[in-house]
Order: structure tokens, then sequence, then C-alpha cells
């Protein structure tokens, strides 16, 4: 004879079918890695600086800074702002100062308040 399992046998079945929910940041390889410590000798943390050539014909300086795990943000010799790293699911996210940096490789789209959206493409 075949039994029916409650809702809670069921539960405590499937769970232990599964390897659980996925971590954080949305993979299931587990969580994201620790941000690499100074004193890595494999590890370059300096700060990497890209040209963004946008569709409004903006250009900015992007200076990455993955120590602190933020963006500094230069329209010519203004800056415009400082922004934090966001957890993207893929690419980068940076947002602060009222602006958004969204990308993945060479492209990027660029949001401030009073403007349009913008497409920006990284100099090579």
């Amino acid at each position: 004879m075949i039994r029916a399992l409650g809702p809670a046998a069921l539960v405590l079945l499937l769970a232990a079918c599964g390897g659980g929910a996925p971590a954080p940041g949305g993979n299931d390889q587990g969580a994201a890695p620790e941000p690499a410590a100074s004193g890595d000798a494999d590890i370059d943390l300096s700060p990497v600086t890209l040209i963004y050539r946008c569709d409004d014909k903006t250009v900015l300086t992007a200076v990455f800074d993955n120590r602190v795990g933020n963006l500094t943000l230069r329209e010519g010799s203004k800056t415009l702002g400082v922004l934090d790293s966001q957890p993207a699911a893929s690419g980068i996210w940076y947002a602060g100062d009222g602006m958004t940096l969204r990308g993945k490789g060479r492209e990027a789209s660029f949001e401030r308040p009073g403007h349009a959206e913008t497409n920006c493409l990284a100099d090579e």
C-alpha cells in the first residue's frame, strides 16, 4: 500500500534531494570570493582607468578602484561623482550621486540626473 506524504514530509524529502538555494550573488557555485588581500602577489589591485565614449557625445573617464569597490567618474576635468559597486548578476553595476553605470564587456549604459540614459563604448 502506498501512503501519501504530508506537506512537512514532502518538504523534508525535497530539501534532502537538492543542494539548497543558490548563494547570494545568483550563482550556485558558492558565495562570491572575498576581495583579495593587499598582500597577494598574484593579484594587481591597482586602479583601472577606462575611457567611455557615449552616444550623446559624452566622454567619461572611469577609474575603477577594486580595493574599495568604487568608481570615480569624470567628464573632462570635472569629477561627476563616486559610485559604489552594486551586486550584478553579470557584468558591472555602479551607483551613487544620482548616477548609474551598468555594463558588460566594453558596452555600458550611463544615467545621470537631468539627462537621458545613454549607451557608451569603452576604448580598446
